[in-house]
């Protein structure tokens, strides 16, 4: 199948109608070719504004577009996308343009691969400085044991660059769930964050949660929780625990109870919480 679609939209205001700021034009291009071999879709806008006070013009723009190939897809069994997305302020001289990209893959019954990587430059606005920004994740997804057994395993790098600043920041998640029957359901999570730059000593930050939680009922939930944190910047390493009673009596509203050692500034709190759903209107 092949198609070719393209839209132009234009709409116009009067200067006189506005005491301020006003839209002089708006237009936007959509533009959309779907082939075998290549979907691709671009979005394209501008505007300007008129403002009364200093006589002047604003001028912005706007492209957003995709790229994927069906055929590459079904080729390799996976999902891949490349995005791009690009905001330009003429007058305040800020500017944001991301290339980002998607992959995922089923690598078996039970495990499936995600991969993202985004490429951002930035300016937010014309007195500062220019920021460039890669990032990229890697996420395999496991269920085992008939789904009674689930495993999500992340690894993250961040990169900032500002002048002659460099900032990294590595991430590793892991996050399991096993169900053992009747509402019941153990958690072992865990997070170890690393942090290096120019002008700060390197430190990382651990987090680790081991808990349980119980659902005796469509409207009861019950979870405890043992926590610990270390953050070698400020020499700290604590274990503490927490917990949290949810009741739900009816669709419309909830009632929550939740204990922490570390809930409002590092102090033990206690937290209630009630939501009443009062319907549209």
């Amino acid at each position: 199948m092949h198609k070719l679609v393209g839209t132009l939209f234009l709409c116009g205001h009067s200067i006189l109608a506005s005491a301020y700021q006003v839209p002089l034009t708006s237009p936007a291009l959509n533009l959309e070719v779907d082939h075998q071999l290549l979907d691709f879709s671009l979005d394209y806008a501008w505007q300007g504004r008129f403002r009364d006070a200093e006589n002047q013009v604003d001028l912005a723009q706007s492209i957003s577009s995709s790229l994927r190939s069906s055929a590459l897809n079904d080729l390799l069994a996976a999902k891949a996308v490349l995005r791009m997305a690009s905001v330009l302020e003429l007058r305040e001289e800020r500017y944001r343009h991301q290339l980002s990209s998607e992959f995922s893959r089923a690598l078996s019954a039970h495990v499936n691969l995600d991969i993202h990587g985004s490429y951002t430059l930035k300016k937010p606005s014309r007195w500062a400085s220019e920021q460039l920004t890669t990032d990229y994740s890697i996420q395999l997804d496991t269920e085992l044991l008939d789904g009674r057994l689930a495993m999500t395993g992340t690894y993250r790098e961040t990169f900032k660059r500002r002048r002659a600043l460099q900032n990294t920041l590595t991430a590793m998640d892991i996050d399991s769930r096993y169900h053992v029957g009747s509402g019941l359901q153990l958690d072992l999570s865990g997070t170890v964050m690393r942090t290096s730059g120019t002008t700060t000593a390197g430190f990382e930050q651990q987090r680790l949660q081991a808990g349980i939680s119980w659902s005796p009922a469509s409207d009861y939930d019950v979870s405890f929780r043992l926590n610990r944190r270390e953050d070698t910047r400020i020499g700290r390493d604590d274990i503490f625990g927490s917990g949290s009673i949810i009741w739900s009596p009816e669709l419309n509203w909830q009632l929550e109870f939740r204990y922490d050692d570390y809930l409002v500034e590092d102090m033990e709190g206690i937290l209630f919480r009630a939501r009443i759903d009062l319907g549209p209107g």
